[in-house]
């Protein structure tokens, strides 16, 4: 579940942090539908999907 995730995300942050591991956390996203890696757009539950903005590159 959403609360389960949540949970444990924050006991991973906790222990990164008590091991001395600081992370800059405006880095990373958490709890998203969407990620743009690369030059594909990932959805969750669907595919994976050129970005946009890639194409019209390659049309032009």
């Amino acid at each position: 579940s959403r609360k389960d995730y949540i949970r444990k995300v924050y006991k991973v942050l906790r222990r990164l942090r008590d091991i001395g591991l600081n992370l800059d956390l405006k880095k990373y996203m958490f709890i998203v539908k969407e990620v743009k890696y690369l030059e594909y757009i990932i959805e969750v539950g669907v595919y994976i999907r050129l970005n946009p903005k890639k194409i019209k590159a390659i049309y032009k």
